[in-house]
């Protein structure tokens, strides 16, 4: 019976041994993943063999088979020595091609003659004669043996990140080498074949070890996941395996064969779906570490936070959840403090009496961030602060901020995986997804009074921005106004030099007082106009009045660079307007400017304005490079700037000119329209009650 039992191991071994290959294989296709599955291969056909050997159906070929199971164990001992000298990255060395070489003159001497071994069956018992060459084999798989634990010592020296995983490779070797080898090499040499199940089944018990440390810690980045196929491919393997089994030992009577057929019908129908349910549950809870389901897990905080008013509550429920999945081996709390008012007035660490005041270089660092990131992350004053506190948790230590309406609530500090594994891609989603998760019940428990304080300073906030920005621009208006006058009163001041210098008699002198008097009153009509347009009174200041729309038109054309725009106005006769001169000459300004940015190499400028119906209506047009279409519905978005894109802003750095022209419009009354094409050139028109109208 236990004879038995121990050949049916060698078959479920290497049934086993190949699916986790060929799972392995499956997940990734890299030389280090196609050497482990050759190793695995190897491993998974020995076993096999064995299990042949002790068959009834195999004992007629015992000699092939015995050779075939030495041949399979070298190509076992060939992968794993690939595998271990390239790991964890791989790399070719010219050692490789030399092993190849002996291993095929070894497998080549195995398969085709019996210079190695052969074996017969006296007396109903496998007896092995081994041959010359099998010292050379013996020598061989040592050698492979010990430069797989070489290499995989370097790596533990080379790689500490990886320490905690290779343990389980540098385990699984020595294992073999302890067992296996002496078991099934060495003392066969003194024909002591007492031990042979010993030292196979190290190497089943070794491969095991490898495959649970790829499981466990995502070696050769890859994640043996068991999903629905799996869980079922397994169900089923495991089902065929019992049948196999049970038919072999107990079906051999054909007069048995129709009970056996129904009794395993029975019992796969009633285990199958079970079994299944385990692999994907249990099964994989228990041998995959750290594994969880995002989905399920924030379930499981919705059902313990719902109700929860208390925020040093919720921080330690979210901690503890964190440390049951992720097994943290350092982790601190932080949680703000409020002092009698409900102001922020320092913060605690869960389970300590330290504290760490809330201008603290470390909290004001924490404060800006919205999202987790390494420790490593913050500058050296802000990496100190914490050390200082908690000399346990290093740099790579990750820290997780959760901010309400008011401040920042509180600070989890991630310390390093009791595995040693990483945090992967897939940890940080997840984390980021906890910030966004915990925000709403943080957010819950801030006070309606204090929300309604912090909507109406942030509105406060935002209009005395947008009153900034208005008086920016019409600071930029009047510095391009004077700068334009300067141009233009040099031409008539140019005019009266010249003709002085021309002056000779006295009728020269009443001939020229003419020309001189005209060019005077030319430049006291632009220095007029320059001061009309740089009249700094604001609209919150000034009232508004009924205006001529013409008027502000005109004023705002004698920014125009004639020299380079070819410039052209329609002004028909219109209604009055109710509104702020200044104000609208800040936004007509704004709009020419657009219009002249976007001709850089100069083109046509044309402003009209005419009466449609109860409305004065003006027009801004341009022969520039005129607007995309993806980006059109976005001009009027405030810090959003075309310029790059050849639209052309004269406040293109901040992104802030149409959302001012739009806001002084709209405070009008009236309506702003864009009408574009690429290459062609771009029209705002602007539409204004008039005061007739009743709406003004």
């Amino acid at each position: 019976m236990l004879a038995w039992a121990l050949n049916d191991l060698f078959l479920l071994s290497s049934v086993l041994l190949l699916v986790l290959g060929s799972l392995l294989i499956s997940s990734r296709r890299t030389h280090l993943t196609w050497q482990f599955f050759v190793a695995t291969a190897g491993l998974s056909g020995w076993n096999f063999c064995l299990f042949a050997l002790n068959e009834s159906w195999g004992q007629p070929y015992v000699s092939a088979i015995s050779r075939v199971q030495l041949a399979a164990l070298l190509v076992f001992a060939y992968g794993l020595y690939l595998f271990a000298s390239s790991f964890p990255h791989y790399r070719n060395s010219p050692w490789h091609k030399v092993s190849l070489i002996a291993a095929l003159g070894l497998m080549a001497m195995l398969l085709f003659t019996r210079v190695v071994t052969d074996a017969e069956i006296k007396d109903g018992v496998i007896t092995y004669q081994d041959g010359p060459g099998f010292i050379g084999y013996v020598i061989f798989i040592a050698w492979m043996a010990a430069m797989v634990l070489f290499h995989f010592l370097l790596a533990w020296r080379q790689f500490p990140e990886l320490r905690s995983k290779t343990r389980y490779f540098i385990a699984g070797v020595m294992l073999f080498m302890l067992f296996g080898i002496t078991c099934n090499l060495l003392l066969p040499l003194v024909e002591n074949y007492s031990f042979l199940n010993v030292g196979r089944f190290s190497g089943t018990l070794m491969a095991l070890l490898f495959f649970y440390a790829i499981v466990k810690h995502e070696f050769l980045d890859i994640t043996v996941i068991i999903n629905r196929h799996v869980a079922w491919l397994v169900t089923l393997v495991i089902m065929v395996m019992s049948a196999f089994l049970a038919w072999q030992k107990f079906g051999l009577d054909p007069r048995w064969a129709p009970v056996v057929i129904a009794g395993i019908s029975v019992g796969s129908a009633l285990i199958a779906r079970p079994l299944q349910q385990f692999l994907l549950t249990s099964a994989k809870r228990k041998f995959i570490k750290t594994w969880y389901e995002p989905e399920k897990l924030f379930l499981k905080l919705g059902e313990l936070l719902a109700q929860e008013n208390s925020r040093e509550k919720i921080f330690r429920v979210v901690a503890e959840t964190l440390d049951s999945v992720f097994e943290i081996e350092q982790m601190r709390v932080l949680v703000a403090e409020r002092d009698a008012q409900g102001l922020l007035e320092s913060y605690r660490v869960l389970g300590s009496f330290a504290r760490i005041e809330k201008d603290s270089a470390f909290i004001l660092q924490c404060q800006d961030r919205h999202t987790v990131g390494a420790l490593s992350e913050l500058n050296a004053a802000g990496v100190f602060e914490v050390k200082a506190i908690f000399p346990e948790i290093n740099t790579r230590s990750l820290l997780i901020p959760f901010h309400s309406p008011e401040f920042m609530e509180g600070i989890l500090l991630l310390g390093n995986k009791s595995s040693g594994a990483d945090y992967s891609n897939a940890d940080l989603t997840f984390f980021n997804s906890l910030i966004n998760y915990v925000a709403p019940l943080l957010y819950r428990l801030t006070p309606i009074e204090t929300l309604e304080k912090i909507y109406d300073q942030h509105q406060r906030r935002q209009h005395q921005e947008e009153l900034q920005l208005v008086r920016a621009q019409k600071i930029e208006a009047i510095v391009h106004a004077t700068r334009q006058c300067h141009h233009e009163i040099r031409t008539p001041l140019n005019i009266i030099k010249l003709g002085l210098s021309r002056v000779k008699t006295l009728e020269d002198l009443e001939s020229y007082k003419n020309i001189a008097r005209e060019e005077i009153n030319h430049a006291i009509e632009i220095v007029d106009e320059t001061l009309t347009i740089t009249d700094m009174n604001s609209s919150d200041a000034k009232p508004k009045a009924e205006i001529r729309i013409n008027d502000v038109l005109n004023r705002c054309v004698r920014l125009v660079d004639k020299n380079r725009f070819n410039l052209t106005l329609d002004l028909q006769e219109v209604s009055l307007v109710r509104a702020n001169a200044s104000d609208l000459q800040v936004a007509i300004t704004n709009l020419i400017h657009n219009a002249m940015e976007a001709m850089p190499e100069g083109g046509s400028l044309h402003l009209a304005s005419k009466q449609v119906d109860q409305n004065v209506q003006i027009s801004v047009e341009d022969t520039g490079h005129g607007i995309p279409a993806e980006i059109r519905a976005r001009v009027w978005e405030p810090y959003f700037s075309g310029k790059g894109d050849g639209v052309g802003n004269s406040n293109a750095a901040r992104g802030w000119g149409l959302t001012i022209v739009n806001r002084i419009v709209t405070e009008h009354r009236g309506t702003i329209q864009l009408s574009s094409e690429v290459g062609v050139g771009t029209r705002f028109t602007i539409s204004l009650p008039a005061v007739n109208s009743g709406n003004a």
